[in-house]
């Protein structure tokens, strides 16, 4: 197996190079972009922390080759076709986030959930000054309510009695005269003995 030169391969950057590095040769071109690698991390980590380095100053382009088959010509012999290896289209690699990036995104995530927490708080606050507000409306009515009564019993108490079979409102035209009514009443008579 050919060695990895890693100045032969910025030189002339191809997939199929990149695709063949070893763990070791994808740690120099780390080393050679300043992209920081943890130990902990599986090659095909570390393989998606260079791509993204060098897609990112732009040493290698972003559409990778076409399988491509050269097919023999007529009437010679069948040999295996020289395909250009192609990775799958489907989706794209895994794509590790710088911890910079990660930090940032934290950061940002915090600060929607302090803002959603504030809108939260924002709302119970309302709930509570229109609860507030609501109980200050019904015992202003109460008190209203109570008010009203103490001054039409201090106006009922002012007020000069008047007869319970006739009401202050009807009036001195609707009092009843029991004397006309002395008809309807039966003669009393007393029999001696």
């Amino acid at each position: 197996m050919a060695t990895f030169d890693v100045r032969d391969f910025l030189d002339n950057p191809t997939w199929e190079g990149f695709e063949n590095c070893r763990r070791v040769d994808l740690e120099a071109l780390a080393a050679q972009f300043g992209v920081s690698v943890p130990r902990g991390f599986v090659k095909a980590e570390v393989r998606a922390l260079v791509l993204a380095a060098l897609l990112e100053q732009q040493v290698l382009d972003l559409a990778q080759p076409m399988v491509e088959e050269e097919v023999g010509t007529p009437g010679a012999p069948d040999s295996p076709p020289e395909v250009e290896y192609k990775a799958p289209a489907t989706l794209p690699r895994f794509d590790p986030i710088s911890p910079a990036v990660h930090l940032q995104l934290e950061a940002e995530e915090r600060a929607q959930i302090r803002k959603e927490e504030q809108q939260l708080k924002l709302e119970m606050r309302k709930l509570e000054l229109e609860a507030e507000r609501d109980i200050q409306t019904r015992q202003m009515d109460f008190e209203l309510r109570k008010l009203e009564l103490e001054a039409e019993r201090a106006r009922l108490a002012a007020a000069p009695a008047t007869p319970t079979g006739v009401s202050s409102t009807q009036g001195a035209a609707n009092t009843s005269d029991i004397s006309r009514h002395i008809v309807l009443v039966p003669q009393f008579r007393t029999q001696s003995k």
